[in-house]
């Protein structure tokens, strides 16, 4: 079994801002991946096949759903 006692030192609201940080770093970094190579293979680009909007979008709705609970 894993043995996590050395985490028993951290808050619950600090855990909780580490997490939501770590889903903003994520963020920034998402945003940096060329829109090249996000639409390797596409014909056409419109702005809803952009995976970087959708990947954004999901670390939003999980960063609310951390934040408010």
């Amino acid at each position: 079994m894993l043995n996590f006692d050395w985490l028993s030192g951290v808050s619950i609201e600090t855990a909780k801002w580490i997490f939501l940080l770590l889903f903003v770093a994520i963020g920034v970094v998402v945003c940096f991946i060329p829109a090249d190579y996000v639409f390797e293979g596409v014909e056409k680009r419109h702005w809803w096949l952009d995976l970087r909007l959708w990947a954004v979008a999901t670390l939003v709705s999980i960063f609310v759903t951390y934040y408010i609970f």
